[in-house]
């Protein structure tokens, strides 16, 4: 019979998934040994049945005796090699093989006795019953279709065959994570214990019962009250019903009467179109006239340019009178002298420090210079104290080392050598070997000068020692990109990770990027890092990041170390591309963040990167071809993602802005809700009108129970302009509802823009550096820069979780100021945007049903950002878009009873209605930064 179970038994006879797909197989195995290993505690066990021996293996990994015994000559070839030793061929109808232990402390029979006659099944039981005293048991009650399944019974029928036994069903334990109808059936003579249970199980049941038809008595109840209500409604209904249709009728006259007027005021409305329509043409003419005026000048610019190609030749010829001169030729050596002063200066990171200062000076000039050099000593201390705090202990390192995860996967690290100290090298190498997590290669692709031939030896030393080392020593140096893709090729493991050749790992990261692998199934992971000068617990820049953030992506490669992927998904996107030398991490980082499943980032700084003289961590300007080689990726990322744009650099070097082209022109709805303080009301309509750049708006202030006779004039007179509406809402104060009837009685555009009254606009294009955002499809809301009066920042996005439930992100930084990690000067993605200036598209407004109106007050903003995130968008902050924002420093004081009760309330309901994600933490901040206080500042 062992003939039928072949390899197309296992390929096709098993149920829709082969049996030869081992992760599958081991998953699911996995499982159920979790549970035999946590419930039933044994430590020897029986799989009868074991086919390829998938349960055996999954048990034997948790430390349990564990043995298989199956027919098929096939099946039992096909187990794990480390497990073959104790998988056997056999049949349940007779004895055991001699090589097996003749008793255990549990036998596992999964779907097996139903392929056997009905005298070979009642054989294998009475078999099975001798070699252990609990048996967990299944056979499948209704698959008749399977072409192997000759006896198929219920679960009564093996019941009475175990009870010969002298085995009874153990009733309080029912193994459903095996399947439905499995038992486990126990050695018993007690058969007044086996009544108990029985009995106990009935009384249950029918008070189980009992409880049901109670519940059922109260919804019916509940339906015929529901009725009831339906019928009184319906009579209510028809009643209603009789006195619209005369409303209607009186409507209609009027409608009749006002239609005529309508007719009357179109034919006006004509008439003054035609006198436009004339005055446009005069002005097209004055137009061309002006346009005849600037070609003039654009022939006189034309010389000017020119007179400057002749002023810069005969700057050129007094250069070379200069370096031809006598002089200058006698004070060569004196000029040698000097540089050969600087170089070993340079090698002093005192002097590297003051000639980076006078560099920065130079480029940036002093109040940029200055900037920095006070952030840096403010930042000091907290940031010693990040380096000298473990992440982990020395007993947490070691029980690390000793831990066993579900899946196997060798991590290859990748570093390309060129010219490396040996200082460097060695802690390098050091820091891979010192990992907790072992299962690791180095590859190491060598391509320094002759000058430099100790990297190859010192690299071939720990070849000799461990065996998980690679090297290759290159016949030339090919550049960064070719280099590291030479290290590729030697690369044997599941997942590649990114590694500099002067920099450090921290013993656990591989460890905890393995738990990121096995537990979310990660196939991109990154991690937190930090800058150091000599060694780790001297760090002085701990970058904490936020979680996988495309448009903070686009803006700086902010993910940059350490980076491990799946080397299938490197596979498909394609390797290192020469063409991107000195941003090559960059490009390959967001080819594969376009095509990952899952990115998952780690929130430990697990990566040390070193500055040094020559690197990009001391200076970008040490490697200035780094930031056309980044732009050029940003530009090909677009292209691949549909996206169009062209890129820019941004405030700080490495930094970028992607300005995308706006489609059309499409009408933007600004909506302004007011009650009278008509001053702050004219200061924010007038710098939209005057300075705006952008034409297609209209703005839509909603009126709410102003008092003062100057508001009403100011409307009139304001809505000369055709742009401007007012609407009423007469209903007690609530931001949420006032803002919701103003999109919804009066907005027309594509986009609506909330704005509160007391906003100035800045930058001209604040509607164009929101709209650019705001119409990608990927995009929900988009939120802006504000200002205080004082220039001190009002809002630079929303941190959730910050007092409980939000804040305001950098709040009270000066105007110019960086912020944490440039996070100031970049477009990014964040949890919420304030609603004081927030675009979001109409289709998005209408989808997620607008302001929550139970948030009259506050909070509403956040908890619209958090709908519309959860609906699958994104929110945008950007700097681009400037506003001052005349909100008083000390507004906000919940200062009477009833204010306090209701901010409260808003609150709680906020905190109940996000508490998972609160929990959770905000994906775009990171759990190392404080909740206390709004500036970035580290925890602790």
């Amino acid at each position: 019979m062992s003939e039928i179970y072949n390899e197309e038994y296992y390929h096709s006879g098993c149920g829709p998934i082969p049996y030869e797909e081992s992760e599958h197989w081991n998953k699911f195995f996995g499982m159920i040994a979790e549970r035999i290993v946590s419930d039933l505690h044994p430590k020897r066990v029986l799989d009868a049945g074991c086919a390829m021996g998938y349960l055996v293996a999954a048990l034997r990994d948790r430390g349990v005796e564990a043995y298989g015994l199956d027919i098929s000559e096939y099946a039992i070839s096909m187990v794990r090699d480390d497990i073959k030793p104790y998988c056997m061929v056999g049949t349940l109808t007779e004895k055991i093989p001699e090589e097996l232990p003749k008793h255990f402390d549990l036998v596992v029979t999964i779907e097996v006795l139903e392929h056997l006659y009905a005298e070979d099944g009642q054989k294998a039981i009475a078999n099975l019953c001798t070699l252990a005293d609990t048996v967990l048991f299944s056979s499948t009650p209704d698959d008749f279709e399977e072409r192997t399944h000759i006896n198929v019974q219920q679960r009564e029928y093996w019941a009475r065959l175990f009870f010969e036994q002298g085995f009874v069903d153990d009733i309080n334990y029912r193994p459903r994570y095996l399947t439905y109808h499995a038992s486990l059936f126990r050695r018993s003579n007690n058969i007044s214990r086996l009544v108990q249970d029985y009995e106990r199980n009935i009384r249950m049941t029918e008070h189980e019962h009992i409880k049901s038809i109670a519940e059922w008595k109260k919804v019916v109840d509940d339906k015929e009250t529901h009725i009831r209500n339906i019928e009184a409604h319906l009579h209510n209904s028809e009643l209603a019903i009789n006195e619209m249709t005369d409303l209607l009728r009186i409507e209609r006259e009027e409608a009749a009467a006002k239609l005529a007027e309508e007719q009357g005021r179109l034919q006006r409305e004509q008439e003054k179109f035609q006198k436009e329509r004339e005055k446009a043409r005069k002005e097209l003419e004055q137009t061309k006239g002006e346009l005849d005026h600037y070609m003039q000048h654009y022939h006189a610019a034309i010389g000017q340019r020119e007179d400057l190609k002749m002023q810069l030749a005969e700057m050129q010829a007094a250069y070379n009178v200069i370096s031809n001169a006598f002089f200058w030729k006698i004070t060569k050596p004196f000029r040698v002298i000097v540089d050969l002063i600087k170089c070993p200066l340079r090698k002093i990171r005192f002097f590297r420090i003051v000639n980076k200062g006078v560099r920065c000076y130079k480029e940036n000039g002093f109040r940029y210079t200055w900037r920095k050099v006070k952030n840096k000593i403010h930042h000091r201390q907290e940031y010693a104290e990040t380096a000298r705090k473990s992440l982990f202990t020395k007993a947490e390192l070691e029980a690390q080392r000793q831990e066993k995860f579900p899946k196997d996967i060798k991590f290859s690290i990748v570093v390309p050598l060129f010219n490396t100290p040996e200082k460097f090298l060695r802690e390098m190498i050091q820091s891979v070997i010192d990992q907790t997590y072992q299962n690791w290669e180095l590859c190491m692709a060598d391509g320094s000068d002759v000058k430099h031939g100790s990297v190859e030896k010192i690299c071939r030393q720990y070849m000799k020692k461990d065996a998980r080392i690679k090297f290759r020593k290159l016949e030339k140096n090919l550049g960064i990109s070719e280099n590291t893709n030479a290290c590729l090729e030697m690369a044997s493991g599941e997942y590649i990770g990114l590694f500099d050749h002067d920099d450090l790992l921290h013993p656990a990261a591989l460890h905890e990027v393995m738990h990121a692998i096995c537990e979310q199934n990660g196939d991109f992971i990154y991690t937190d890092e930090n800058t150091f000068h000599e060694q780790p617990k001297d760090a002085f820049c701990p970058h904490f990041k936020p979680d996988y953030a495309p448009d903070t992506l686009r803006s700086y490669n902010y993910i940059c170390h350490f980076s491990v992927f799946s080397k299938n998904l490197l596979d498909e996107v394609g390797w290192f591309r020469s063409e991107f030398d000195g941003s090559q991490d960059y490009d390959l980082i967001l080819r594969l963040t376009e095509e990952a499943k899952r990115i998952v980032h780690i929130p430990e700084i697990l990566y040390y990167w070193r500055a040094h003289s020559g690197s990009v961590a001391e200076n970008v300007s040490e490697k200035p071809y780094t930031l056309d080689a980044a732009k050029k990726a940003l530009a090909e990322h677009l292209e691949r993602c549909h996206l169009r744009g062209h890129v820019e650099d941004s405030v700080i070097p490495s930094t970028y802005k992607i300005v995308y082209e706006i489609h059309s022109s499409p009408l933007v709805s600004i909506i302004i809700p007011n009650k009278d303080h008509i001053d702050e009301l004219k200061k924010c309509i007038d710098s939209i009108s005057n300075k705006t750049s952008y034409d297609n708006y209209e703005i839509i202030v909603v009126e709410n129970n102003s008092t003062e006779t100057q508001t009403f004039q100011y409307y009139q007179e304001v809505q000369k302009d055709k742009r401007i509406k007012i609407v009423n809402w007469e209903g007690i104060f609530n931001y949420s509802a006032i803002n919701n009837y103003g999109v919804q009685k009066a907005a027309s555009g594509e986009y609506v823009l909330l704005l509160n009254n007391d906003i100035e606009v800045i930058t001209p294009d604040w509607i164009q550096e929101m709209l650019m955002f705001a119409q990608r499809k990927d995009v929900g809301a988009v939120g802006t820069m504000l200002y205080y009066p004082d220039n001190t920042v009002q809002h630079a996005g929303v941190i959730l979780g910050i007092g409980g439930v939000g804040g305001h992100s950098h709040k009270y930084r000066g105007r110019g100021d960086y912020g944490y990690m440039s996070r100031m000067t970049i477009a990014q993605n964040l949890s919420a945007v304030t609603a004081a200036c927030m675009m979001i598209p109409r289709h998005v407004w209408d989808k997620v049903d607008g302001l929550d109106e139970s948030f009259a007050v506050a909070f509403n903003d956040v908890d619209l950002c958090m709908r519309i995130r959860k609906a699958g968008y994104l929110i945008v902050w950007t700097p681009y878009a400037e506003l001052y924002h005349y909100e008083s420093k000390s507004r906000g004081l919940e200062d009477t009873p009833e204010k306090k009760k209701r901010f409260e309330g808003e609150v709680l309901r906020f905190q109940n209605r996000w508490k998972k994600e609160l929990a959770a933490g905000d994906p775009y901040y990171n759990p190392n930064l404080t909740l206390d206080r709004e500036d970035f500042t580290i925890n602790g």
